[in-house]
């Protein structure tokens, strides 16, 4: 007997289609499990004892298919790509995906869509319009629709308009999410070209923000630059709280707190050293990070002051450190400037020593490393003189090779 497999677990579950009526039903828990049982037949055969995961099957019939789902309840929601969709089954030439969150019994999450495509579009749906739709709908039958992403392309330039498209039998249909939907499939077009991931410190980052080159701040999510500003407009606390997150409450230009309950929270501080900008954090736990951010009463101004005074300390720390690793970077480079520049004399005072592709080995290195670089550098030679590779001293393979001949040349005197 054929059969189709089920399951659920690890905030996933299967998606089953009933093309006669349009109806989803998901696999998501044990309740749910029982309820699909009892319309279709098979067996709930394994459920662990916690009842987070399980599995079971129904008896392969027409007109009940597995289908792909998008998850809708995440942070990042919807979890939804071109790829995914397209590497999904396929049912009658399309592929078909439905918004699932989890712990859904019966029914689909509402203001979601389901999303078919047979690459020539994205086709938004209603569950009762899945079966009309394999049933031989032409693109006579939908209607073109759009939605406009307001976003940056790069640094400096003015808001441009992104058209994503969408098609729809009913031109008044609209899902909520519909939004979220066409940016996650639109997102490789949407992407912030001038910067897809700006290099931001964690105050920045955090938010979302990101400080570019050219004077202005950037308001980058999922990919997507949605809004720039000046340094002024986030350089006070309504500006910077206009532009945050929701989980984040600024306290200071230069303070905010970040974070959920039962998630954690932190305290964010951004200082400035020596002209750089230093940022630190400190976990709060619940108690601490509700008197820090009541720091406008005598309640919580003590823990504030506290809060910011241990986030400019860290800072200071951070900044000093810095520092002495910058100085060690910039002692080493003067040494092995230095390392380098008499080894470039001592390879000129004897500069019509010859070295031999035998001398790369001796000295270690690799028959392919040395091939290579004496195909690239001297094409046709089996041997150069010390001299000819002093311009090529910054790498380590010929400075290997030079160090070595001239200690033979040493061992030799």
């Amino acid at each position: 007997m054929s059969r189709i497999e089920l399951s659920w677990g690890g905030g996933v579950f299967d998606i089953l289609l009933d093309v006669a009526t349009g109806r989803l039903h998901a696999y998501a828990h044990a309740a749910a499990a029982v309820v699909i049982h009892s319309l279709f037949g098979g067996k709930n055969y394994y459920r662990s004892k916690s009842g987070l995961s399980g599995a079971g099957f129904i008896p392969e019939r027409l007109g009940i298919v597995k289908i792909q789902g998008y998850r809708t309840d995440t942070i990042s929601a919807p979890w939804i790509t071109p790829e995914a969709l397209a590497s999904g089954p396929e049912i009658g030439g399309w592929r078909i995906v439905a918004p699932f969150e989890y712990g859904w019994g019966l029914g689909a999450p509402e203001n979601w869509p389901i999303v078919a495509t047979r690459g020539d579009g994205y086709y938004f749906l209603t569950p009762q319009e899945v079966m009309p739709l394999l049933g031989g709908l032409t693109k006579d039958c939908f209607s073109e629709q759009s939605l406009t992403a307001r976003l940056i392309k790069r640094p400096g330039e003015e808001m441009i308009q992104y058209p994503m498209r969408y098609w729809v039998r009913d031109p008044a249909s609209h899902w909520r999410g519909m939004r979220k939907v066409l940016e996650a499939l639109n997102m490789k077009s949407l992407r912030f070209e001038g910067a897809p991931e700006p290099s931001s410190n964690e105050f920045w980052s955090r938010l979302g923000l990101h400080p570019l080159p050219d004077g202005r701040v950037y308001k980058v999510t999922n990919g997507i630059c949605r809004a720039s500003y000046s340094r002024e407009q986030v350089a006070t606390v309504e500006g910077l709280q206009a532009a945050a997150p929701r989980n984040v409450r600024v306290l200071a230009p230069n303070v905010y707190v970040q974070g959920e309950f039962g998630s954690g929270f932190t305290a964010v501080g951004l200082f400035c050293f020596g002209g750089e900008e230093i940022d630190y954090e400190v976990a709060l736990d619940e108690t601490r990070a509700m008197r820090v951010i009541g720091g406008a009463t005598p309640w919580g101004e003590g823990e504030l002051c506290d809060v910011v005074a241990e986030l400019e300390a860290g800072a200071r720390r951070k900044a000093e450190q810095d520092r002495l690793n910058r100085l060690s970077r910039e002692e080493r480079e003067r040494e092995e400037a230095d390392i380098a520049r008499s080894l470039a004399e001592l390879a000129s005072e004897n500069g019509d020593v010859v070295v031999t592709f035998a001398d790369s080995l001796a000295a270690g290195n690799c028959e392919p490393g040395t091939s290579q670089f004496r195909d690239r550098a001297f094409p046709g030679r089996q041997e150069v003189k010390l001299a000819e590779l002093i311009p090529h001293l910054a790498n380590g393979n010929v400075r290997r090779v030079v160090e070595w001949k001239l200690r033979q040349l040493t061992k030799g005197a």
